[in-house]
């Protein structure tokens, strides 16, 4: 079971961003994203979440079609989505934040992330960027996704807080989650990675094992300059 995408285009006002992408995300396993800036990677995460409408293309979630549902019924169904920007409630403490994604469950948050439980009456807008990241993090998780979007979990944060964070992701693979991972180091993302894609322009160049590229990244130039691999 996994998530499919089929011929998928996707248009932000006139301009087509995602030009007929397919791929799957296999259940248990963290497939990476990777591409240059304005490659169509957040439009096309956008897209499957429902945050973007599919022009044209399929959908499916685990063999169910999901290409017109709402955003909430994709939810519903398992499909949850980190996007940019580290959005919390900045005045709720950090179990309110929680509390948002389930009514349950925060003693599995606290163990996945222990500087939380420390500060779980701060409100969440007192936070550090990492710290914010992982009750983001933390909220998907507790929605019990099948599978999950993530986009540049890292973007403002240190790699080490980087380091510190991805491991979660893997731990989630590996309980059966399937992770779409679009995220700027490469290599480390990469390096848990077991599947990799590559976009560019709104095409995919590039899909393959995440380990050939850590192998040859001249094939992962390649596939940021443009050029199928």
């Amino acid at each position: 079971m996994s998530l499919r995408v089929e011929g998928l285009c996707v248009a932000r006002g006139e301009a087509v961003v995602v030009r007929g992408v397919s791929f799957s995300v296999p259940l248990g396993e963290v497939t990476v994203l990777l591409g240059p800036n304005g490659a169509g990677k957040t439009s096309l995460l956008e897209a499957l979440s429902g945050i973007l409408p599919i022009q044209a293309g399929r959908l499916e979630l685990c063999g169910r079609e999901m290409s017109r549902a709402s955003r909430v019924v994709r939810a519903r169904a398992g499909l949850s989505h980190v996007q940019q920007g580290r959005v919390v409630f900045p005045t709720l403490s950090v179990e309110e934040n929680l509390r948002v994604g389930a009514r349950d469950g925060l003693e599995e948050a606290f163990r996945l992330f222990p500087e939380l439980e420390k500060r779980r009456h701060t409100p969440a807008g007192q936070l550090s960027g990492g710290e914010q990241q992982m009750v983001v993090l933390a909220r998907a998780i507790l929605s019990r996704p099948q599978v999950l979007l993530v986009d540049e979990m890292s973007l403002g944060l240190a790699p080490l807080v980087v380091k510190r964070l991805l491991p979660v992701l893997k731990g989630l693979a590996e309980g059966g989650v399937g992770v779409l991972l679009v995220e700027q180091f490469a290599r480390l993302a990469l390096s848990l990675g077991h599947q990799a894609l590559v976009m560019n322009q709104g095409r995919l160049v590039y899909s393959g094992p995440a380990s050939a590229l850590l192998r040859q990244p001249e094939l992962l130039q390649w596939a940021y300059l443009g050029r199928s691999a």
